[in-house]
């Protein structure tokens, strides 16, 4: 409980009204409109990303399509602060109407990945499995804390432990990518978190079995700072033509500290990243993030998530999420630019969707 009411006090601090917002200061804008950009590859269709909120991500080529993180639920700072966040029927709900009308289909995602265990990344899962969203069972791929956390629903759920080459003492094996579909597989890669607000992490470890044993999985409603976040991964997603990758995709996680085996050299010599999906909240608190990881991959386009308020309807007008110098992720970026990496604006490069933007890539 005192850990919860430090949270609520810290982000309140740092949460002072911020006006809705079209663009940044570099004049990064804010899309609201479907977007599709033409990259120089081998792809045979159109490949399809589409943004919901937080990092919450699905994506989709030849109606093959898998889910990142599935998070709708607005949760207001005060109900996080007193330790009670519950299912939001309303943003879920308006999320589902969005995949519709954005061509997606639930019922086609076999596989969902988890970047770790906060509940702003996996909380509404079980909502949507209970309301038979997704087919059954549904193979989630997370660490063994998101495990913990859904152990009611071990019989709607196949879980696969994430494993991941570079910082774990794995050696890089073409066996650790997952083949989802048949133009799909994905890579885990061990992640770090960055802290919360002023330099503090929270809800770091392992969550409890026997505490989420006595949820009423109708509502789930608990103390958001049991949701531990256990290891953190980011994911390396192939587009596969002819048994070759031919796009490559990689959605980051969260903010972290460069590791140079996160993405073994093997790995970049084989495709090179085309686009690249970042999230933006709390990077001022890892100095080298993002620039390290851009220099690195040198990626075509640049996905920014996690950047509206998720402490307010971010379904409707968005605020910039609280504790987090959005403009020093461009100024990092700036700075990693080369002559193997560049871009002419930031615009030019960056991309920043509100929640039910639909990205085309052909």
């Amino acid at each position: 409980m005192k850990k919860t009411l430090i949270l609520f006090l810290l982000v309140s601090l740092h949460s002072l009204a911020k006006p809705p917002i079209k663009y940044l200061k570099n004049g990064v804008a804010i899309n609201k409109c479907n977007v599709c950009y033409p990259i120089k590859s081998n792809i045979q269709d159109s490949l399809h990303i589409l943004y919901l909120g937080c990092n919450n991500v699905m994506m989709k080529y030849k109606n093959e399509q898998v889910m990142f993180d599935p998070f709708f639920s607005y949760q207001a700072l005060k109900r996080v602060g007193m330790g009670s966040i519950q299912f939001d029927k309303r943003a879920i709900h308006l999320g589902l109407e969005r995949i519709e009308q954005a061509g997606f289909n639930l019922k086609k995602v076999k596989d969902i990945f988890i970047s770790h265990g906060h509940y702003d990344h996996v909380f509404d899962l079980p909502y949507l499995i209970n309301h038979n969203e997704f087919i059954n069972p549904i193979k989630l791929h997370c660490n063994s804390s998101v495990q913990n956390e859904l152990i009611k629903f071990k019989d709607r759920i196949r879980f696969i432990t994430n494993q991941s080459p570079g910082c774990e003492s794995i050696a890089y094996d073409e066996n650790l990518w997952q083949n989802i579909s048949e133009h799909i597989r994905v890579l885990p890669l061990r992640s770090s978190h960055a802290p919360h607000v002023l330099g503090v992490q929270f809800m770091k470890g392992e969550s409890n079995t026997n505490t989420f044993e006595q949820y009423d999985t109708t509502n789930f409603k608990s103390n958001a700072m049991q949701w531990k976040g256990g290891k953190e991964y980011a994911f390396l997603v192939d587009i596969i033509e002819n048994n070759k990758p031919v796009f490559r995709i990689l959605m980051q996680g969260p903010s972290i500290k460069p590791c140079p085996d996160i993405l073994p050299d093997a790995v970049l010599k084989e495709k090179e990243v085309d686009v690249a999906v970042m999230i933006i909240a709390s990077n001022q608190y890892v100095k080298e993030y993002p620039g390290y990881q851009l220099a690195r991959l040198k990626p075509k386009k640049v996905i920014i998530t996690h950047w509206e308020n998720f402490f307010k309807d971010y379904t409707r007008e968005p605020t910039l999420v609280p504790s987090t110098q959005h403009d020093a992720f461009f100024k990092k970026a700036s700075k990693a630019q080369s002559k193997e990496w560049n871009y002419k604006s930031e615009s030019d490069m960056f991309i920043m969707p509100f929640p039910g933007t639909k990205i085309s890539f052909k």
